[in-house]
């Protein structure tokens, strides 16, 4: 497998910005060695294949609905499966409220992971149904949690980046309560510091990314919370 020179090659790698905060410590357990915590994330990328997959979905929903109209498949479900007269406009039409029109739904399956499963919605007008796609996603896995106090909250937010030509710029953003699993350093007790940690691992489909920690800037983080 052929690396990449990321130096000279950066539009090879899919690079994520992470900001990771702690919100809140609520208490240490020195006999379990565990901490609890509130912790916000916040991953980002620019997603080039986006408005190319959901177009893909669009002309596949246009030619299900061709081919029940002529019907040479009349298994296909005309509600679901094909734009109505009124939503079959141009793609570029179709795209003029592009990203606004779009919501992005966070899943998270396993039990320490977070976002791992990213889906687009696009409402077109005429449609009852959005034209949906998943989308490519970094996922996170909290290596050290123990357990979650409560449900994590986890959204997404896109946006026109129009320092870049106005690439789709992809938001996710998490906040969850848990027990962390923490080796203490008692020697020096009762005059100790500790440095608690969250460890994070993100997953990815793709062959080459790059993760970049990013100073958390104070207007943002209150956007965040």
């Amino acid at each position: 497998e052929c690396v990449p020179d990321m130096q000279h090659h950066m539009d090879l790698v899919t690079q994520v910005r992470m900001r990771c905060m702690m919100e809140r410590l609520e208490s240490v357990v020195v006999k379990e060695q565990n901490f609890t915590a509130n912790v916000v994330l916040e991953l980002s990328w620019i997603d080039c294949d986006l408005k190319k997959n959901l177009e893909k979905e669009i002309e596949a929903r246009i030619k299900a609905r061709d081919a029940k109209k002529e019907g040479s498949n009349p298994e296909v479900e005309t509600a679901k499966a094909s734009l109505s007269e009124k939503g079959r406009a141009s793609l570029e039409d179709i795209f003029q409220k592009f990203p606004r029109n779009v919501s992005l739904v966070c899943e998270s399956i396993g039990g320490a992971n977070l976002g791992n499963v990213l889906t687009a919605k696009m409402r077109v007008e005429g449609e009852e149904e959005p034209i949906e796609c998943h989308c490519w996603t970094p996922g996170i896995h909290l290596l050290n949690l123990i357990e979650f106090n409560g449900d994590p909250e986890v959204w997404g937010e896109l946006y026109h980046n129009s320092d870049t030509e106005g690439d789709t710029v992809m938001v996710m953003k998490c906040k969850c309560k848990g027990v962390y699993q923490e080796k203490l350093e008692l020697k020096d007790f009762p005059l100790d510091t500790q440095d608690l940690k969250v460890q994070i691992r993100t997953s990815t489909q793709r062959n080459f990314w790059q993760i970049k920690a990013c100073a958390a800037r104070s207007r943002e983080d209150q956007a965040m919370r």
